[in-house]
């Protein structure tokens, strides 16, 4: 007995050393062969032929996996992990789910923590499972942690924009365009902001304050007579903009304007004077509010407050 149970254990040995070389030959083989992709993936995405480097993965998902998280991970190709983020998402909606996806990204995350690419690819996976709140709340810890960078900042912004959230967007924006309304890039936004949020006021002063500052500016006076427009305050407006032809009276972009608030007034007649001015300017100008048809200038038919 104890001879037939030496003879199956050399057996199981014998075998074992037949076949075990195999696996790892086959293993050391997969671990090259992903390597080899993943320096052909890197090499397209540094020369930024992404559909190629997209199609590559595609051909081989087994790998694409790992290769995607190591361009998420790497600190030299920064300006791809938005695409290596996109491309990851889109394995995983064919694969696995978002969820174990975003599982793995917040698994990864865990041990590295101030990582902070890896948890804006963790917001961009709750956004794909649109759980806006989530993405939100690792942007504002994102915010909170980096203050500085501007990436995340525009990100956190456009989330609260997406969600209607105009509060949140002009407690954060309106510190800042009152130190620079002028030049500041978050003008507009805060803008919208004030509009959505039923801050007629503070809308129209945010442009009538830019204007003021800089009256020799007939594009700061153009974008108040805009604001007024919005708010459906047509003389008003026309004020502005024939305040802003005086400064620059070849300027056919407020002619035009002052010719459609002239249209919705029903005003036809110095309407297309406006527009003979602008054609005096421009000879070859074809204007949208003329009706070719009726040879005249389309009547509004708006109210003016």
């Amino acid at each position: 007995m104890r001879m037939l149970k030496l003879k199956i254990t050399l057996l199981l040995v014998a075998l074992l050393f037949v076949f075990v070389p195999d696996i790892f030959s086959q293993e050391n083989k997969s671990a090259v062969d992903e390597a080899k992709m993943a320096g052909e993936v890197r090499g397209l995405v540094e020369r930024q032929e992404l559909a190629k480097a997209t199609e590559l993965l595609k051909n081989n998902k087994a790998a694409a996996e790992n290769i995607l998280l190591k361009i998420i991970l790497s600190e030299g190709l920064n300006d791809f992990r938005d695409w290596a983020t996109l491309q990851y998402y889109n394995l995983a909606e064919k694969n696995d789910g978002i969820d174990k996806a975003i599982k793995k990204l917040e698994e990864l995350s865990a041990k590295n923590p101030k990582n902070a690419v890896l948890k804006t690819s963790i917001a961009e996976g709750y956004l794909r499972l649109r759980d806006m709140n989530k993405a939100v709340q690792i942007y504002e810890e994102l915010n909170k942690a980096e203050p500085n960078s501007q990436e995340i900042f525009l990100r956190l912004i456009n989330l609260y924009m997406n969600q209607r959230n105009f509060l949140a967007v002009i407690k954060r924006l309106e510190p800042m365009v009152k130190q620079d309304p002028g030049r500041s890039s978050f003008t507009d936004i805060l803008g919208y902001a004030y509009f959505g949020a039923g801050r007629k006021k503070d809308y129209l002063n945010l442009y009538k304050n830019i204007a003021d500052k800089d009256k020799k500016s007939s594009e700061a006076i153009v974008r108040y007579a805009q604001a007024l427009m919005e708010l459906n305050m047509k003389k008003d407006a026309l004020k502005e903009l024939e305040k802003a032809l005086k400064i620059n009276p070849s300027n056919i972009t407020v002619r035009e304007a002052i010719a459609e608030i002239y249209q919705s007034l029903g005003n036809k007649k110095a309407a297309e004077k406006e527009l003979q001015e602008i054609k005096k300017i421009e000879p070859g100008y074809e204007s949208q509010i003329f009706d070719e048809e009726a040879g005249s200038i389309n009547q509004g038919k708006g109210k003016e407050k």
